[in-house]
């Protein structure tokens, strides 16, 4: 077997072929992470959209633990989900400006404006760094990564339940 489930023979796809691939299975990704916040409680994912939609967006440098009552779910999402992006891009070898073209695609399908999903991309560096930050993009990768390749059952059908939990944990929602 060769990369991207290819055989001997088949042509490997092209970059645009990888960048849509990663970025349909990051948004069938989100709609299996937000599924258990509707299941759980109807009004959780709308308590995440509207503080997507806030102006107050907190600062790169405010994006630490100290942030868990500031933003935090709707920063947390979208690291989480960008971390779940990050892991699809180097899972289909994407150069870097794919990779912004695949954050910038999966933000908008999350329901984040271009306008913010531009100064998200352009904070991640310094969010990246944060421990808040790097720990949530980790959670993103390791979700997806076990969802889509986990040979265990149980991890795979958990991998959609992390945001849930993170989601309580960054807010002291209780669900």
């Amino acid at each position: 077997m060769k990369p991207f489930g290819k055989t001997d023979g088949e042509e490997v796809p092209g970059s645009k072929e990888r960048k849509e691939a990663a970025v349909k299975q990051a948004c069938v990704f989100i709609d299996a992470s937000l599924m258990p916040l509707e299941v759980t409680n109807p009004t959780a994912r709308q308590i995440v959209q509207n503080a997507l939609e806030s102006d107050d967006w907190p600062t790169p440098l405010e994006i630490n633990n100290e942030a868990l009552g500031q933003g935090a779910q709707r920063i947390g999402a979208c690291l989480f989900f960008v971390g779940a992006a990050d892991f699809l891009t180097q899972h289909y070898k994407l150069n870097d400006e794919d990779f912004l073209e695949v954050v910038l695609r999966v933000l908008r399908y999350f329901g984040v404006s271009d306008q913010k999903s531009l100064l998200f991309i352009k904070s991640y560096p310094e969010m990246a760094q944060e421990p808040f930050g790097s720990e949530t993009l980790m959670a993103g990768a390791n979700s997806i990564r076990d969802w889509l390749f986990g040979k265990d059952p149980k991890l795979t059908h958990d991998a959609t339940f992390r945001l849930l939990d993170l989601v309580r944990k960054w807010g002291n929602v209780h669900l």
